[in-house]
């Protein structure tokens, strides 16, 4: 029987990190995954949120993480063209993102 391979917490808390803040995460392989640590995953999106959220909204306007509809909204996340008008709808969108979208809806 194989043994399962051990990773520090260094690396487990960077994979995670790289993991929770990527834009082109396919959610239906690594989360079907019994092994996915997803309490370690919990606990580095609350240590991360601020910052990857401030940083998503500047590249991707109007749309989250996975993590953010996984962790704060327990939901999977909508398609991307469906996200802006699901946070429009609950409030949710920053004023920086008001402005920049607003700038798209001139065009």
């Amino acid at each position: 029987m194989p043994r399962k391979r051990r990773i520090s917490k260094q690396r487990l808390d960077r994979e995670l990190k790289r993991l929770l803040t990527n834009p082109f995460a396919a959610l239906d392989e690594p989360w079907e995954n019994p092994d996915f640590p997803w309490a370690e995953a919990k606990r580095m999106w609350v240590q991360i949120r601020e910052e990857a959220l401030e940083q998503w909204a500047k590249q991707y306007p109007g749309n989250r993480p996975w993590a953010y509809w996984r962790f704060e909204q327990r939901m999977a996340a909508p398609p991307r063209e469906e996200q802006r008008t699901w946070l429009q709808r609950h409030g949710l969108l920053t004023p920086s993102e008001k402005r920049v979208l607003a700038l798209y809806k001139r065009d």
